[in-house]
């Protein structure tokens, strides 16, 4: 079977979920997706493919309807991803950046989600030894630091905090 995300919403006004459909690529699998909210009202979801690359789309309307998903420039081995909006309304984007191994693990930031820069090469888990840095989760506190947890060879997990200015 072919997994794909959906999106349930909840009416401020509503005790109700609505359950909304977004076209899926052919023949892909889309999982776990990052939802962000930028500055404008628009949201984007990111989620991870076994394309890869990581795929979006798109809703201008609050989450009511979404735009059918695509595949962006945005290498991925199929592994998971997540993203924020920043205060100062920058999108960062923590991801491995690679289409076949969980080697490298990037941070990328956008002013507007479509177009991403790569500032931060966290971790490079090269051959011979194969490391592999996975299912990261990224937030920013109230004094403004991106704070970056994520598994080390699966059994570990790091912690990374980044200032404002490393961006």
């Amino acid at each position: 079977s072919v997994r794909t995300v959906h999106i349930e919403r909840k009416a401020a006004d509503s005790r109700n979920w609505e359950y909304i459909e977004i076209q899926n690529l052919p023949n892909a699998e889309i999982i776990q997706p990052a939802l962000l909210q930028y500055p404008n009202g628009n949201v984007q979801l990111l989620a991870r493919t076994n394309k890869g690359k990581i795929a979006e789309s798109w809703s201008m309307d609050s989450g009511k309807t979404w735009q059918p998903l695509r595949l962006t420039e945005l290498d991925n081995p199929n592994s998971g991803i997540d993203a924020t909006v920043l205060k100062d309304g920058r999108a960062v984007l923590i991801f491995n950046d690679q289409e076949n191994f969980r080697t490298n693990l990037t941070l990328a930031v956008s002013q507007d989600g479509t177009r991403w820069s790569k500032k931060c090469l966290l971790e490079s888990g090269g051959f011979p030894i194969y490391n592999e840095y996975s299912y990261p989760a990224i937030i920013q506190a109230n004094d403004a630091k991106i704070h970056i947890t994520y598994t080390y060879n699966r059994k570990y997990i790091k912690h990374a905090i980044l200032s404002l200015e490393n961006l």
